[in-house]
């Protein structure tokens, strides 16, 4: 896949903390406004991954519904994630490492397949992955 952004940021927790913010508190850390949505109509909501390889990545609103946005492909806790994400018409790839890294954990996140999308969007995914960590950061 082409067009690919890799963002990193340091949290003060250990890999399995870090972890469980990611995949189990993301209406917690993952953004409401209208540019971290798939959708830009209807109310507010939030990405939720079901839990195992196989599983389900959902954009669910405040409304209680739920549109499918991507499958799960790796869930290895407390190391590795992977899912399938769909950007528009471009079925895009998003890998989040946890690695220790002295008393805490670098999180490492790689989104690929972007290069359908221009050069422009792809800035876009790397600056909003960017201020997703440091959201996600703050609540590890």
């Amino acid at each position: 896949m082409t067009g690919t952004v890799h963002v990193t940021t340091l949290v003060a927790a250990d890999p399995d903390r870090c972890f469980r913010a990611f995949v189990e508190r993301t209406e917690l850390w993952w953004r409401r406004e209208p540019r971290f949505r798939f959708r830009t109509d209807g109310p507010p909501g939030t990405l939720v991954l079901q839990a195992r390889e196989g599983g389900q990545v959902l954009e669910r609103l405040d409304d209680g519904t739920e549109s499918v946005r991507g499958e799960v492909l790796a869930f290895e806790p407390p190391a590795r994630l992977r899912f399938r994400w769909q950007v528009r018409d471009a079925a895009t790839e998003v890998e989040v490492r946890f690695e220790r890294e002295g008393e805490g954990t670098r999180v490492s996140v790689t989104h690929s397949g972007l290069g359908e999308l221009g050069p422009a969007d792809k800035n876009l995914f790397g600056i909003r992955w960017g201020e997703l960590l440091l959201a996600m950061r703050r609540l590890a």
